[in-house]
Parts: C-alpha cells; sequence; structure tokens
C-alpha cells in the first residue's frame, strides 16, 4: 500500500489518503474502513440522460464522491472492495442522502477519515442513598469505559458497586475515539508488510513455486502471511529422449526461484528461511542456489547458509503451509518468530482444553467473564472480530485486547489470512488460556 498523505491523532480524528497496489493491500483496506468512517474516492455510475426524441439513455459517468461508510465488501476472487455508504457532497448526478457503492481496486486512490461521532446513551446518575458515593450507570453496559464520571457502574465504598441510585435518567452524548491503536496498526502493517516478516518459505513443486513473507504486525502478535512472488513454468516429463529439455527446464525454473528468492528475502529482518517440497525438489534447489551462489558471490545467500533450512511439504501450493509451520524441525528452528509464537499458542490452547478445560475457554460471552475476574493468562483473537458492524461491539474488542495487556496478559490477534487465524475462527473467533480455573463457565451460557 503506498501511503500518499496522512494527517491523524492517535485516539482522535485525521484522515490518510492511499493507494492500493496489491491485492493484499485490498485486504488491508477492509480491515481499516468500517461503518461510520467518511470515504472518498473516483467512482463510476450509471445514469439516465433524457435523449432529444424523448426516450432516455444508461450511461457510466466517472465522479469524485464522499460517502459514510454503511457497510463494506470484501471479493477476494475479483480483487475488488465494495464500499456503500450516502453521500455527503453536492454533485450532478447523485443527490445528498442517497446510498452509492464505491469500488475501491488495485491503482485506485482514496482518502478515509475518521472523526469524533457522538452517540446518545441512557444513564442514571447520583450519590447513592446507603454510602455516599457519586456514581453512573449506563444502560448499555457495552459503552462503559467511553466516559468517567464518578464511579462507573456504580459505587466502589461500603456498596462495592451495589449502590442505590434516585430514579433519574438522563442522556449522555459519548464521544468515540476513532483512530485507535487498531487502526494505526493496520496501516503500518498496510504500508510496510515486510518490516515485520521474520519467516520467509518457499513451498515448491516441479514447475511452480510460491515465496510467503510471514511476519506481526507492530506492536501486537498478529502474524499475517504476504504472498510475495508465484513462480510457474512448465516442466517437460523426465522420460526418454525428453530429458534434456527436463533439465533445461528445471535449471530455468531453478533460476526464477533463485532471482525471488534475493528479491523478496531480507536477511537483516527476516530470521529464517524454509524451503519445503514433495520429494527432493527442495534438495534440489538448495544445491542449484548453493552452486549458483559460490559461482556468482551471492553474499546474501553465502553469509546466511545456515538460516537456510529445508522441510517436507505436500505441494507446492499455499493449504500446504500450515503442515510445514507445524513440523516439529521447522517450529524448533522458527521457535522465536512471532508466526510460530502463534502457531504454539493454538496448540498450548487445544491442549489446555483436552487436558485441563476449566483453564481454557472459547466464545465472547465466555471470555469477556474471565477478563473481568482477570483470569486471562493467554487471549487469542481473529481480527475479524475487529470488522464487526456495530460500533459498541467493536469497541469492546478494543477494549478487550487493551484490558488484557493491561493487567499482564499475552495478546495474539490472529490474522485471518493466516492458516493458523482460519483455525481460530472455527472456535468463534476468541479464545483464552487462564491462570486458574474457571469450572463455573461451563455452567454459563454461550
Amino acid at each position: 500500500m503506498k501511503l500518499v498523505y496522512r494527517n491523524l491523532a492517535r485516539n482522535g480524528p485525521g484522515s490518510v489518503k492511499l493507494v492500493p497496489e496489491e491485492e493484499d493491500d485490498l485486504w488491508h483496506a477492509y480491515n481499516l474502513i468500517v461503518p461510520g468512517d467518511t470515504l472518498q474516492s473516483v467512482t463510476v455510475r450509471k445514469v439516465l440522460r433524457e435523449m432529444a426524441s424523448g426516450g432516455r439513455d444508461a450511461e457510466r459517468v466517472r465522479l469524485k464522491l464522499e460517502i459514510v461508510v454503511e457497510s463494506v465488501d470484501y471479493d477476494k476472487e475479483g480483487s475488488v472492495l465494495r464500499v456503500r455508504g450516502k453521500n455527503i457532497t453536492e454533485n450532478d448526478h447523485v443527490k445528498i442522502g442517497q446510498f452509492h457503492t464505491v469500488e475501491l481496486e488495485l491503482k485506485r486512490q482514496f482518502t478515509l477519515t475518521k472523526a469524533h461521532r457522538g452517540v446518545g446513551v441512557m444513564a442514571t446518575i447520583g450519590t447513592c442513598q446507603l454510602c455516599g458515593d457519586v456514581a453512573v450507570a449506563l444502560e448499555n453496559s457495552s459503552l462503559v469505559g467511553d466516559i468517567a464520571i464518578g464511579d462507573i457502574g456504580g459505587g466502589h465504598g461500603l456498596c462495592e458497586g451495589l449502590c442505590r441510585l434516585p430514579e433519574e435518567r438522563l442522556l449522555f452524548l459519548l464521544l468515540q475515539e476513532l483512530w485507535d491503536w487498531l487502526a494505526l496498526d493496520t496501516i503500518q502493517q498496510a504500508c510496510d508488510p515486510t518490516a515485520s516478516a521474520d519467516l520467509a518459505v518457499i513451498l515448491m513443486q516441479e514447475g511452480l513455486a510460491h515465496l510467503f513473507l510471514i511476519g506481526r504486525s507492530y506492536g501486537y502478535l498478529n502474524s499475517i502471511t504476504v504472498t510475495r512472488a508465484r513462480i510457474e513454468t512448465s516442466i517437460p516429463r523426465k522420460h526418454g529422449p525428453a530429458i534434456a529439455g527436463y533439465e533445461s527446464a528445471l535449471k530455468k525454473f531453478f533460476e526464477h526461484v533463485l532471482q525471488a528468492f534475493l528479491k523478496h528475502i531480507d536477511f537483516e529482518v527476516v530470521q529464517c528461511a524454509v524451503i519445503a517440497s514433495p520429494g527432493f525438489t527442495k534438495d534440489q534447489f538448495r544445491d542449484y542456489m548453493h552452486l549458483e551462489a559460490a559461482r556468482r558471490d551471492l553474499r546474501l545467500i553465502i553469509e546466511n547458509k545456515q538460516r537456510i533450512v529445508l522441510a517436507h511439504a505436500p505441494s507446492g501450493y499455499k493449504h500446504s503451509l500450515k503442515e510445514v509451520l507445524d513440523s516439529p524441525s521447522v517450529m524448533t528452528l522458527i521457535k522465536d518468530t512471532k508466526a510460530a509464537q502463534e502457531v504454539q499458542a493454538l496448540k498450548d490452547f487445544f491442549n489446555m482444553l483436552t487436558n485441563d478445560s476449566a483453564r481454557a475457554c472459547y466464545g465472547p460471552k465466555h471470555v469477556e467473564i474471565a477478563n473481568e475476574r482477570l483470569a486471562i493468562q493467554t487471549l487469542l483473537i481473529t481480527d475479524n472480530l475487529f470488522r464487526n458492524s456495530d460500533i459498541a461491539t467493536r469497541q469492546n474488542y478494543v477494549r478487550l485486547v487493551e484490558s488484557v495487556k493491561k493487567f499482564g496478559g499475552t495478546v495474539h490477534i490472529f490474522s485471518s489470512m493466516h492458516v493458523s487465524g482460519e483455525q481460530l475462527a472455527q472456535l468463534t473467533g476468541i479464545a483464552a488460556i487462564l491462570r486458574f480455573p474457571l469450572p463455573d463457565l461451563e455452567d454459563i451460557e454461550m
């Protein structure tokens, strides 16, 4: 993602101007744009024009619109991000307040603005008739924490949070701070996804190779898999007189993979490069790479020979990545990388769920209760929960992460682009390993 312009304040209002340059950038934009944001971009709209004959003719017109976002849809196959909302700028073809869907595509610039918005909330406020504490009780508990007047949710004196308040209801206007750490983290990851990529994986088979960079976004254990290269060439069969053509095509294929390796892997950032394949393709490529490194004096490879390791993979396709990362030999070699930490955290959770189920929980309600009791040792959460269309629900997850970290817990935010994130999503997308058993959670409906 190309960052053209940035003017924003942490936990405050502001704008960014971005240009998606690769397919992965649209995924980042999908994570960044949420309902309530303002989006400006060039778009196309079909308009009807009156003809001299009295009929109407449909014409597609390019125009610049600014909309308040109501929904976001990501088409991964078509590499298109569709953002629907209401127009807020005067235009000859689209009235103010009229709905329009902006399609964000590669190389199409857009400006995203997040600003303070008011939300009305009814609350009871007053002095407790028992202990004398000033207390505020919000009627929508999902927004607790957005204001700090007295003691939120009740007093904390003699009544221990069970204050008796007068029957006086007031309307509060709560301001949402929308450029939070999650949004800033997404920009950081989108504009420089390889800056934190500490693991490189080449999955290959004869004639096909994928190069992946796997890393963590800034500030949290959120690993994401970025496809940096796909190499595909035709390899003749290794039989009879065609053997010469086979060897020539295989050498050409290896050279393309080597060039991708040199272009995309920076050992000042990457801790380890794994080459994985079925059969002996990985061994053949490693031999070719070392031979060419010595012949051409490729210092990147010569000086980091010990950091290039081999592993088995069922195929050269992305779905084989999980098996490679789960391999004990690879886990030992990459145990300090963030991707390995994420994979290990998920394994630890399942082990705990099997062997000591009272110290593991999943589902939003159970995890929230565990957090209220300061029981969370490790929080596992998928990034798609932060895309919830309901503002209060989305902010609940943001606050949950902050709360767990505040009380000494570890947070792993799993990308749904990563294989382990897909696995966690099957368990509601949120789970926790607990410091101490909470057996009563099993009796609470999820």
